[in-house]
């Protein structure tokens, strides 16, 4: 049965819908590479399997445009709508739609982050502080991980997830988070395809 949280959708996905990636240790590996690696400690430390999030600013020549953060900075990536599609309907990738949300601001503030370099230092400021409680380094514009800058780009269309306190740092918002933040405080629904 499908819960009041989830909306069923046989046409392609909108701008607007972020996007989220469902890491699987079991599947792909904790250390085959860095990022696997990455997304193994994302997931420990924030006990949630979204270890990657991005957004969906175009839709262009049967082409989902994705900005996102990753290990070549910021920048928008094609990505084939069948194919991401599938990916979905497996469960690799989860999409969320927010009700209502403003996507006029989007892909210009997107479009601002293009080249910002990956934030890798921010992943061990993130574990750093998951293990301690304790925000030991200061917070920087300059290098972004994934869950920082669609959380920047959120925020620009009044979409806050940070969470309860004002003064949390964007660079300390994991892709859970903003997962966890967008059902609860802004009743985004699950998109199934």
């Amino acid at each position: 049965m499908i819960g009041d949280d989830t909306m069923t959708q046989n046409h392609i996905l909108k701008v607007g819908d972020v996007v989220f990636r469902s890491y699987n240790r079991y599947k792909e590996g904790a250390f085959k590479d860095i990022f696997s690696f990455i997304n193994f400690m994302i997931s420990k430390f924030t006990a949630s399997r979204m270890t990657h999030v991005g957004i969906i600013v175009d839709i262009h020549n049967d082409n989902y445009i994705i900005a996102q953060s990753n290990e070549d900075g910021f920048d928008f990536d094609p990505t084939g709508v069948a194919s991401f599609n599938k990916k979905v309907r497996m469960g690799s990738w989860r999409v969320l739609r927010i009700p209502r949300l403003k996507t006029n601001n989007i892909k210009q503030m997107a479009e601002g982050l293009i080249g910002t370099p990956y934030g890798f230092f921010d992943i061990f400021k993130f574990v750093v502080w998951n293990i301690t409680g304790k925000k030991l380094f200061k917070a920087s514009e300059k290098r972004m991980i994934c869950s920082e800058s669609i959380a920047r780009i959120l925020y620009s269309c009044g979409i806050d997830v940070r969470g309860e306190n004002k003064n949390f740092k964007f660079d300390y918002v994991s892709p859970a988070k903003v997962y966890d933040e967008l059902q609860m405080k802004h009743k985004a629904k699950l998109v199934l395809i």
